[in-house]
């Protein structure tokens, strides 16, 4: 797997868990995790985990080889992104994007987690005889799961905004105070989530293409990171195909939610943070071009200069004796 050459910092490392779990450490010395396992009735679980992961690194699943069989799990990241891989050896992707939903015959299942990121990941897993999977209504959605028999089934699922807000109230409620109604609300809420993800998976095998969604909470939160991370590193080359990687978005979801939320595409909005910093640096603070040019990861002063007549009408140089004028 390729290693970023960024790093994560030190806040985003020692900032306190988003919920109450079991902390423990990465292979290799590769970051941190936490995870929560709440149990829920007739042997289903619910999983809310979070890595915060610093370096490229596997991280082998723990499952019960008895009850894994009969079990209908899912997959959901409400941020970053991994790659789960069965025990046959075949890789199936996980994104913000694209759930899993999956039957696992076999324990020995491993997670591939990319470094330079904060993975936030969901999880529900009920038996097939759970009463709610054997309803009439369900019986041609799960067909494929109920018949496998053997080898690993694991289907990637585009899901929906409103499987998306439950799962994100899923993850919130594991940061939730002890109550006395908190397993009925986890029940419910876990049993609307996976009926959700089970008819997004029932549109998907039908053809069915949802429109492109709204932001959720978790996307709103990390086109905020994104958008501080650019005004940090103004020096250093930006591309949209690395800040997606970076930061666990496919680079068409990234443009997306900048258009959405931002009003322009990230390479506009890398742009017009650039020429409005040196602009800013150059009339305010009296930097030289040269100086304000490099500040903003311009390495030739030429190409500066043309890009900020393009942008603002004038010269580098005649903002600067305007300035100096007033």
């Amino acid at each position: 797997m390729k290693q970023h050459s960024s790093r994560m910092t030190a806040p985003e490392l020692e900032a306190a868990w988003d919920f109450k779990g079991t902390e423990f450490s990465l292979p290799h010395h590769s970051g941190t995790g936490c995870m929560q396992i709440a149990q829920l009735p007739q042997d289903g679980k619910l999983y809310c985990s979070e890595y915060r992961v610093i370096n490229d690194c596997q991280v082998d699943t723990a499952t019960d080889p008895v009850q894994l069989p009969q079990l209908l799990c899912s997959q959901v990241l409400l941020s970053g992104q991994l790659e789960l891989e069965t025990p046959d050896g075949r890789r199936h992707a996980n994104t913000p994007n694209r759930a899993l939903l999956m039957r696992l015959h076999q324990p020995g299942s491993r997670l591939h987690l990319p470094g330079n990121q904060v993975i936030r990941h969901v999880g529900v897993a009920l038996p097939l005889h759970h009463e709610g999977l054997v309803a009439p209504e369900l019986t041609a959605t799960l067909s494929d799961f109920h018949h496998c028999q053997s080898d690993s089934l694991v289907h990637g699922v585009p899901w929906s905004k409103r499987t998306r807000s439950l799962a994100t109230e899923l993850f919130q409620l594991a940061a939730a105070a002890e109550q006395p109604v908190l397993p009925l609300r986890r029940d419910g809420l876990a049993r609307c989530f996976l009926a959700s993800l089970l008819e997004d998976y029932g549109n998907h095998q039908l053809g069915h293409v949802a429109p492109d969604e709204a932001a959720s909470v978790w996307e709103q939160q990390i086109i905020a990171q994104i958008c501080d991370y650019i005004s940090r590193q103004l020096a250093t080359p930006l591309r949209s195909d690395d800040l997606a990687l970076h930061f666990g978005l496919s680079r068409h979801r990234l443009n997306d939610l900048f258009r959405s939320l931002v009003g322009q595409s990230a390479s506009d909005y890398i742009r017009e943070k650039r020429l409005t910093t040196a602009r800013e640096q150059i009339e305010t603070q009296g930097l030289p071009v040269k100086v304000a040019a490099h500040n903003v990861g311009y390495r030739h002063v030429s190409n500066f200069t043309n890009a900020y007549r393009q942008y603002f009408g004038v010269t580098p140089g005649q903002s600067q004796l305007s300035a100096i004028q007033q």
